[in-house]
């Protein structure tokens, strides 16, 4: 539920009671200061009688005429309340603020819903969506809102105007039963028009909106963020969590990661798991636990998300085979050595039956394969160590050149 009937349901509970009470409050004032019987009891003093008046006096002591338009003496404040005519009144009010009273528990019950299925808010309620919203919104959290003051003004608005305006019912229904006529509404009619120029701030700011050219609208925070770096540059292999440094824009609190390892498998890094959070660097406890190439993407609380951005992770890569059915050469042939953990920028060392190390480059190159252009001039068992940067040296693998 959002805008207009936020603000209707909201009026309802709390203008409702507030009318209703001082209403019936109103009525019992009136009850109780006007007489319900004009017959004097046996207490009371009967009044004195007056010497006869002769028709020449009667000129002097004849009531003035009441001015034109003047109330009936039966509607003075101080003439006596018909008892059936009060019942009536009675039993219109009953209905009344019955009615009412149904009307504001069924608004409760529809409040109540809205909490509990539909997450609906005061907050929200008086809050309006922002002008920068993300790309996309797949969830309500997703829409990002700002306090709205037009909105409280509006809302208070409508509550004197609404507890006015069943205040205005119960004294109708209270003249018709015991005057028998309408009272004067102007003053009412004043107050209405000055308790809706309440609701001019939040019109001004709706108009506003509606006139503001769409040229100027930026793109939200979150539809810039990227990830331009790491830190450590290269971290270490290890099977156990390290501290992650992402360099870049955009980041906002509550943010996730996503790591996709040498092999492709993407790991999640939850937002329990970042350390800290800043636009520009977000810190996080990640498991990196395979050299080789990673990639890293952050998600925002808005849904948006970075490019994947990549790092390599170094640590001592495992050979766990070689090139079959080498044989003697003078000239350089390829061998491949294939295991993980390989990264840019390794070194392979051959080493000869005879002892004598050679240091080769590689000749191609990704995580699980090795291959590099080698002269072997001797037959017997050669020994391959391939190191990644940061002398991180593999196994010592033997092989056999026939």
């Amino acid at each position: 539920m959002k805008g207009l009937p936020n603000r209707i349901i909201l009026a309802l509970c709390l203008g409702l009671p507030l009318g209703l009470i001082g209403i019936r409050a109103a009525c019992a004032d009136d009850k109780a200061q006007s007489p319900t019987n004009t017959t004097p009891t046996a207490n009371q003093e009967k009044p004195q009688t007056s010497a006869p008046v002769s028709n020449a006096n009667l000129t002097s002591i004849a009531p003035s005429p009441e001015p034109a338009g003047a109330p009936a003496a039966s509607n003075s404040p101080t003439a006596a309340v018909d008892p059936t005519a009060y019942r009536a009144f009675e039993k219109a009010s009953r209905v009344m603020t019955r009615f009412l009273i149904v009307i504001t528990a069924v608004v409760i019950v529809l409040i109540i819903i809205a909490i509990i299925f539909n997450k609906w808010s005061l907050g929200d309620a008086l809050s309006e969506e922002c002008a920068f919203q993300p790309k996309e919104i797949k969830r309500k959290e997703d829409v990002i809102l700002l306090a709205s003051t037009s909105r409280i003004i509006a809302l208070f608005g409508l509550m004197g105007i609404l507890t006015v305006v069943i205040g205005v019912g119960y004294s109708i229904v209270w003249n018709l039963t015991i005057y028998g006529r309408v009272p004067d509404l102007t003053e009412v009619r004043s107050f209405l028009l000055g308790a809706a120029c309440l609701f001019a701030p939040y019109l001004a700011n709706q108009l506003s909106g509606m006139f503001t050219p769409a040229a100027k609208l930026q793109p939200a925070l979150a539809d810039t963020m990227s990830v331009s770096g790491v830190a450590p540059s290269s971290p270490k292999a290890d099977n156990a969590a390290q501290a992650l440094h992402l360099i870049g824009t955009g980041f906002q609190q509550g943010l996730s990661l996503t790591l996709t390892d040498p092999q492709g498998t993407a790991h999640s890094v939850s937002a329990a798991d970042v350390t800290s959070v800043t636009p520009t660097l977000a810190s996080a406890n990640a498991t990196l636990n395979t050299p080789g190439a990673w990639k890293v993407a952050v998600a925002n609380p808005s849904a948006a998300t970075s490019p994947s951005f990549a790092f390599a992770v170094v640590g001592p890569p495992a050979i766990a085979s070689a090139t079959a059915g080498l044989h003697v050469n003078a000239a350089a042939q390829s061998v491949t050595f294939a295991g993980s953990g390989f990264v840019s920028g390794l070194k392979v060392d051959l080493t000869d039956p005879a002892g004598t190390k050679t240091t080769f480059a590689a000749d191609q190159l990704n995580t699980t394969q090795v291959t590099v252009a080698a002269v072997l001039a001797s037959a017997g068992n050669w020994h391959a160590v391939i190191t990644n940067p940061g002398n991180l040296a593999s196994n010592n693998f033997p092989f056999t050149v026939a």
